[in-house]
């Protein structure tokens, strides 16, 4: 079944010229890595507009065919981005659920296909290594882990089981590493989006794909990066406020000009595994606000379908949703995430703090 939808890969990869499009996290570093490896010359790569998720942010000017990795964006999106760059030149991989394109024929992924679920297709990178590698090598299955563990890092940090967690650790077995080596490469590569560092991105990229977790661990601006962004999150939780305090949800806002919402909203989902946590984060010189919302307990795909139906727009899987609204819309969007949750997943009233 998987290879009905994504047996164009290989070939698409052939030539050589090209453009990687790849998510900003650790899940989209390995699976463009991965790509890397399998591609007879390096291809240009490119990553969208760190935080955004449209077509908009996509880049336009890009070289022969083109694959998008990990970009967890709607159907309709890519059927905007197929008519600027050309629906035959465009090809997407990625695991989050989500309605497919109409108009673009390379669309790789399974969950959005109704052919499994996000257990069984945890990250782009273990997608993308099952299709071009029939027998993995070491590096191959490091970042086919280092992407499952890049995505489900709150499931780790709070102990909660989750079965793509032992996939990952059967993936490393015999490599030299372990989970929490994978988990301290996920700092590595996390914390350059959070500075906003596109070029370490694309080199974090370029020498995984060259020497796995070992090349990553050496590269100076990563870890440069990771001193940086653990300064950039300090502050941030310094002017963290709590909203909103419930038996089922937690809600914070946080008003500060620095991408940090997923670094501060994992942290948070993580210190309460029983309970939904929002954060809402206002970026004032960006002009733009972000709700992370996540839960390593519960499924929040009604509460995902509710903002959809609300007019937001809304990106993630079964387990995190990041939703984008204007400054303007924040406190409103505080009140309705208050009101969604307690509505369709039965939690009792809480407090505002």
């Amino acid at each position: 079944m998987l290879d009905r939808i994504c047996s164009w890969i290989p070939s698409h990869l052939e030539g050589r010229r090209g453009t990687l499009i790849y998510h900003w996290d650790a899940d989209g570093a390995a699976s463009a890595a991965l790509a890397l490896r399998a591609l007879e010359a390096p291809w240009r790569l490119e990553i969208p507009r760190i935080g955004l998720y449209s077509s908009a942010a996509l880049p336009v000017e890009v070289e022969g065919k083109v694959l998008v990795l990990d970009y967890g964006i709607p159907g309709r999106e890519y059927d905007s981005y197929a008519s600027l760059v050309g629906a035959d030149r465009l090809g997407v991989a990625d695991h989050h659920k989500v309605e497919p394109p109409s108009s673009v024929e390379k669309y790789c992924n399974p969950v959005a296909a109704g052919l499994g679920g996000e257990d069984e297709y945890p990250a782009c990178s273990l997608l993308v290594g099952r299709i071009l590698f029939k027998d993995p090598g070491p590096i191959e299955r490091q970042l086919m882990a280092l992407g499952i563990i890049g995505d489900l890092a709150p499931f780790l940090d709070s102990n909660r089981p989750h079965p793509a967690i032992e996939i990952a650790r059967r993936l490393v077995e015999g490599t030299g590493y372990t989970l929490l080596d994978l988990r301290e490469a996920v700092d590595l590569v996390d914390s350059s989006y959070r500075v906003l560092d596109y070029n370490c991105l694309r080199s974090a990229a370029r020498i995984l794909a060259e020497e796995g977790l070992e090349g990553l661990y050496s590269l100076g601006c990563a870890r440069s990066n990771r001193e940086k962004a653990e300064r950039i999150v300090e502050g941030a939780l310094s002017r963290l406020e709590r909203a909103y305090s419930g038996p089922l949800l937690d809600v914070y806002t946080l008003v500060y000009d620095a991408y940090v919402t997923s670094a501060i909203g994992r942290r948070l989902a993580s210190s309460a595994p029983q309970k939904i946590v929002a954060l809402v984060h206002t970026m004032p010189q960006s002009g733009v606000t972000f709700a992370y919302i996540r839960s390593v307990s519960r499924d929040l795909a009604p509460v995902r379908r509710a903002l959809e139906e609300s007019g937001y727009r809304v990106g993630g899987k079964s387990h995190v949703i990041v939703v984008e609204a204007s400054p303007s819309d924040a406190q409103e969007l505080v009140a309705r995430l208050v009101d969604i949750i307690s509505r369709r997943l039965g939690g009792s009233a809480g407090r505002s703090a």
